[in-house]
């Protein structure tokens, strides 16, 4: 369960029937891996839904293999 700080921004956004394969996806960009996605979100503001592409991928610096 989201907490009421993060319902109305970031993650609470994404429809909940797309947020576990959203949450999996940037699991995927944390382990290392390039990923592209979409998924909705629906605004607090009026209820509209958008479709959100996303890339997710790692930044690694000069420690990182």
């Amino acid at each position: 369960m989201l907490s009421s700080a993060t319902s109305n921004t970031g993650a609470g956004l994404i429809v909940p029937e797309d947020r576990n394969v959203a949450f999996a996806h940037l699991n995927r960009a944390k382990q290392g891996d390039g990923v592209v996605h979409e998924f909705r979100i629906q605004r607090p503001s009026d209820q509209a839904f958008r479709w959100i592409k996303d890339t997710a991928f790692p930044l690694l610096d000069a420690q990182v293999a």
